[in-house]
């Protein structure tokens, strides 16, 4: 039995979360037009966090409205600003891989049902690994300074569909 194009990116999109390491952000862009405005989800890791953002930019009451359902059903936390939605899940690291497969089932659920993207090859992603950053209130060497992680952008991940050309806060 042949897996359908959402479940191949399901198991991916799991995997790159459970491999994804400190720092580390990846973005699902869907390719639909909206009124000068992309709707997003993006993943951010920490040491001791995973955090998951649904961004709406000037939501219509149809997509508000069935955003409702992650907000109450699912645990999703929901932010309003003039002009802006933002519904996020955040897990605890480190957690069981049972939390990494619903937080996949939940992506899916929103880019499909929600922001009804009708198939994958519909988005494109961007990733990046931030760069380390400097702790406040400690001395650091030169060597030390020089040894911080630069981060990497872009940052390539295999979830079979292609790469944006730049982090959507840019697009």
């Amino acid at each position: 039995m042949q897996q359908s194009a959402w479940t191949i990116l399901e198991n991916k999109l799991k995997n790159a979360l459970m491999l994804a390491g400190d720092r580390v952000h990846i973005t699902l862009i869907p390719d639909i037009p909206v009124k000068n405005t992309t709707p997003y989800l993006q993943y951010a890791t920490s040491g001791t966090s995973l955090v998951c953002e649904l961004h709406l930019s000037q939501p219509s009451q149809d997509i508000s409205a069935r955003c409702t359902t992650i907000n109450t059903s699912l645990g999703w936390e929901r932010q309003r600003g003039s002009n802006i939605e933002v519904y996020s899940r955040h897990l605890l690291l480190p957690t069981y891989s049972s939390a990494y497969v619903s937080l996949a089932a939940q992506s899916i659920h929103i880019l499909r049902d929600i922001l009804q993207i009708s198939e994958p090859t519909s988005l494109t992603y961007y990733a990046w690994r931030a760069p380390e950053e400097l702790e406040d209130g400690r001395y650091y060497s030169a060597e030390e300074v020089d040894e911080l992680d630069e981060g990497e952008d872009p940052l390539e991940v295999d979830l079979g569909i292609e790469m944006a050309s730049r982090r959507p806060e840019l697009l």
